[in-house]
């Protein structure tokens, strides 16, 4: 999976993010509506620039303060409510 770029996973059948490890390379996911809980396999996606999580289960992002590159994070209808983790990496849009 190290030449995969952009992925789209909209489906509430997504649980097991773990295969996302691999995807080093990675720079575009949105996984509106899928029904993950653990999302500790984001952590080593730190190419990632835009990162969608709307509707999805996520209520920490602790995962993501490695995406250095990330400037776009959507999470509306999610229960984040802390958004720390995340805070140092310059430019970020994050959308609620």
């Amino acid at each position: 999976m190290p030449d995969l770029k952009k992925l789209i996973l909209l489906s509430e059948g997504v649980t097991d993010l773990s295969p996302l490890r691999h995807a080093s390379n990675l720079t575009f996911l949105n996984m509106q509506g899928t029904a993950a809980i653990d999302f500790s396999a984001l952590s080593s996606l730190t190419q990632m620039k835009e990162l969608g999580l709307n509707g999805t289960q996520v209520t920490d992002i602790s995962p993501l303060a490695a995406m250095m590159d990330l400037s776009y994070l959507a999470l509306t209808g999610t229960a984040v409510s802390d958004t720390d983790p995340v805070a140092h990496i310059e430019g970020l849009n994050i959308r609620f």
